[in-house]
């Protein structure tokens, strides 16, 4: 039987957030108190738009070019690979 891929990650996702909320629940941690902690909101901000601001654009940015890189050089390459004669 084969599975999707995209089902096998939602699975690994829904999975660790289980994990968590377990684990959240065992130390009787407090979301909500947290959540309205200001020094808490001040860091998440902070975390919040180095991701949205650095991280992000970096990843797509990687991503289009080492793939367009990685496409390229394997056009060139099949393209200039030298003939194997077999006799």
């Amino acid at each position: 039987m084969k599975t999707n891929s995209h089902q096998r990650g939602f699975m690994q996702i829904v999975f660790l957030a289980v994990i968590i909320i377990a684990g959240l629940a065992y130390f009787n941690v407090d979301l909500q108190g947290l959540a309205q902690n200001q020094l808490f909101q001040k860091v998440m901000g902070i975390a919040t738009g180095a991701v949205t601001d650095y991280i992000l654009p970096m990843i797509k940015y990687l991503r289009e070019n080492v793939i367009n890189l990685v496409l390229s050089s394997s056009e060139t390459a099949s393209s200039t690979a030298p003939a194997v004669i077999v006799q």
